[in-house]
């Protein structure tokens, strides 16, 4: 994928999906804010693209994502990981 990015920040071809799964904030934790500052950075950077985030919640805790996260699963809950709509 990154191969297909172009200087003038697009995608070419027929993908423009970029997902990433991850902790994202308002978790508290390292990857969660790398992970949120990753994601806002490609979509910022590649316009075209639609770019969404998988997080992982820590057991029995849900958060107040904001919309580019469109799934949760929970960690360490191998029956969350099926079956989740990639919207």
């Amino acid at each position: 994928m990154i191969g297909e990015i172009m200087n003038h920040g697009a995608i070419a071809g027929t993908h423009r999906r970029i997902a990433m799964l991850g902790n994202h904030l308002p978790r508290q934790c390292g990857i969660a804010t790398f992970t949120t500052d990753l994601s806002g950075a490609i979509a910022a950077e590649v316009s075209n693209a639609d770019c969404m985030v998988v997080a992982m919640n820590d057991a029995g805790k849900q958060y107040a994502y904001p919309p580019r996260v469109r799934v949760e699963v929970a960690e360490g809950d191998i029956g969350s990981y099926n079956g989740q709509p990639i919207i």
